[in-house]
């Protein structure tokens, strides 16, 4: 089984989003690894307001409050508290934010990458234009979403969808599951739609069949499966965490939450949820 915990990837934009960030990173990241920090700098720094804060004639090398400096310091205090934890940074200045992660994460091979985000900032809002969904995608990486409310939440129970399509769970997500769940020693919730097939139908549920039993042979966890119903997987998935109170749940970066309507899951979580999403594709190395 591939560690997929060895090669995260953070985006930072030096705000309480970087540090739930970076603690879900640490926590995640498994011996040898590496975090790589990435901060993407505007052509030129923000004046309105901010005068006294940066001095335009010099140098960025000399400017405590650029943002190498400021990377350099967060690196610094993640290494000095965690000592034998690999960190490197790297500023992009200008160019779209959601291009650059995809960019850095082809490059370094990043497995994972984690996005700390509020809902909606009004006033820099570096993280905004990120989406997850189409992160994963792009890279090929699982991409997590976190905000304010999982600071100091401890992922006990992970929300896994399965498809009625008679198919078996990919490989890789069943992985992802196995290693979250072992880590965190997890309850984990196989969550199926509830489809009225016709007399003769074929079993649409071997798919969470065969999952459960992949599952049980690999963790010791609860395990227990579930039928919803709603109009989509992902929305009727995510009201169930919602009702089991849940920490984590994996969702296919393909997926919608509504039949026609582009809508991700992270827009609908509250600033203060301590909901994490995982957005996930069928397989690390199909992109």
């Amino acid at each position: 089984m591939h560690n997929l915990f060895k090669n995260i990837l953070i985006p930072v934009d030096f705000s309480i989003n970087t540090e739930i960030a970076v603690k879900k990173g640490i926590e995640l990241m498994e011996e040898g690894g590496v975090i790589h920090l990435l901060h993407v700098a505007p052509l030129h720094f923000p004046v309105i307001g901010m005068n006294s804060f940066f001095n335009s004639q010099a140098p960025v090398s000399y400017n405590r409050y650029s943002p190498e400096a400021r990377l350099a310091q967060w690196t610094h205090s993640i290494t000095a508290s965690f000592p034998g934890l690999a960190v490197k940074s790297h500023v992009v200045r200008g160019g779209s934010v959601q291009t650059e992660i995809a960019r850095l994460a082809k490059m370094v091979g990043a497995e994972f990458i984690i996005i700390g985000k509020h809902n909606y900032h009004k006033w820099f809002n570096f993280l905004n234009t990120v989406f997850p969904n189409q992160l994963a995608r792009n890279t090929g990486s699982a991409v997590l979403t976190v905000k304010t409310g999982s600071l100091h939440n401890r992922i006990r129970s992970i929300v896994v969808p399965v498809n009625n399509t008679g198919k078996n769970v990919p490989a890789y997500k069943l992985d992802l599951v196995i290693q979250l769940a072992r880590k965190y020693r997890a309850r984990v919730y196989l969550v199926m739609l509830y489809y009225d097939a016709p007399e003769g139908t074929p079993n649409l549920y071997t798919g969470v069949i065969n999952a459960f039993r992949m599952l049980r042979g690999s963790l010791n966890n609860p395990i227990e499966y579930k039928v919803v119903s709603g109009p989509t997987l992902s929305k009727a998935s995510m009201e169930f965490a919602y009702k089991v109170n849940a920490d984590l749940i994996l969702l296919d970066a393909a997926a919608s939450l509504f039949p026609h309507v582009r809508v991700q899951a992270t827009d609908r979580l509250r600033a203060d949820s301590k909901l994490e999403v995982l957005s996930v594709t069928n397989s690390r190395y199909s992109h």
